[in-house]
């Protein structure tokens, strides 16, 4: 009787062990099923307001479904529940995937890309026709008038005038429109081509500096007097920073999103004021060779005083240009909805906030 009576309590106790574990693996999996779906969510969040936006500027809303989730979306994600009940497209529940006009891959599936904004494509055609123009008449003054380009002859000199105005302003400029131009590409791949050609264009620009420095101590000129070599130097120790920075926060993995959101102002503000500093240090530039080279004809209108200011005017156009394209708002690259979802899932993991909780 004793021994049944341990046997029962011993299978008893195995029982009570076997559903302890069933509820600890039941929990485990309950666990992992919320992760996936605040994941989830913050994919079906992004596609939500990517679809408002195109429907918005489309002017129309398919369905009841399609306004309930514009409504949702209006009223911000402060709880995912609340998109429980709103019908959704079948592309959109299937992966919650963006609609295939949304996507950077559109046209794959018999879908044109879109359009780029009305008068973008025109602007930016303009500016690199000025451009290519900017730096032809920079070679026509040097070869003709100056003598051409050389590096260990007394035409070293002139190296300096053409790198600066090839890195320091037109592929400064090509390096700012890159979010103009390729709006639906992959935001990895555009950000990686900004660097890519503001880091020629520093290297370039170094070359140009160390031009004049050479052909300075060749020839015995002083160096760094004139407010031409002050605000020269200033923008390229500028750039040079501006450029770490921006690897450094949006290129290198480590800031966090925050930190990121801080300083991207911060970030196309300078970006914008170096290139503007950029050309109107160049334009002292060709004032001062003017000068040193045919300051007693210079008010004859001699040819080479008026190609000279021929470019410094072509210099004024390219970066009005430039400038006017990058703010113009409606011409500002729109986050693709994968981008919206992986932002939301940067912050989530860089500051440990749900992407349903409450923004700061």
């Amino acid at each position: 009787m004793e021994g049944q009576r341990w046997r029962d309590g011993v299978v008893g106790g195995l029982g009570q062990a076997g559903c302890g574990q069933e509820q600890a693996s039941r929990g485990r999996t309950a666990r992992d099923r919320a992760g996936h779906a605040v994941a989830a969510g913050s994919h079906l969040w992004a596609w939500v307001t990517q679809h408002r936006q195109h429907q918005e500027a489309s002017g129309s809303v398919a369905g009841e479904g399609g306004a309930a989730a514009l409504d949702a979306a209006r009223s911000g994600p402060p709880h995912w529940g609340q998109l429980a009940g709103t019908p959704l497209p079948r592309r959109a529940i299937r992966g919650f995937a963006a609609p295939s006009s949304l996507s950077p891959q559109a046209g794959m599936d018999g879908a044109p890309p879109p359009a780029s904004p009305a008068g973008l494509s025109a602007y930016v055609a303009v500016s690199q026709l000025l451009g290519l123009t900017l730096l032809a008449t920079t070679g026509a003054w040097l070869g003709r008038y100056q003598g051409g380009v050389a590096w260990h002859s007394p035409l070293q000199f002139n190296v300096h005038p053409l790198c600066m105005v090839l890195g320091m302003v037109f592929l400064q400029g090509d390096a700012l429109l890159v979010y103009r131009v390729f709006r639906h590409e992959a935001k990895r791949s555009t950000k990686a081509l900004h660097a890519l050609l503001h880091g020629l264009a520093l290297v370039i620009a170094l070359v140009g500096i160390v031009a004049v420095f050479e052909s300075h101590r060749t020839k015995g000129t002083p160096d760094m007097y004139s407010l031409h070599s002050w605000c020269g130097m200033a923008a390229f120790v500028l750039y040079l920073l501006q450029w770490l920075l921006g690897c450094g926060f949006f290129l290198l993995p480590g800031a966090s999103f925050s930190l990121r959101s801080r300083y991207k102002p911060q970030h196309v503000f300078f970006g914008i004021a170096l290139f503007a500093l950029s050309i109107a240090t160049c334009l002292l530039g060709i004032t001062e060779m003017l000068l040193f080279n045919i300051r007693d004809s210079y008010s004859h209108f001699v040819p080479e005083g008026v190609l000279a200011n021929t470019l410094g005017l072509l210099l004024l156009a390219f970066g009005l240009v430039v400038g006017y394209v990058l703010t113009r708002d409606d011409w500002k690259r729109p986050p693709l909805a994968e981008e919206l979802a992986l932002s939301m899932d940067f912050k989530t993991l860089t500051e440990g906030e749900s992407p349903g909780g409450s923004s700061q």
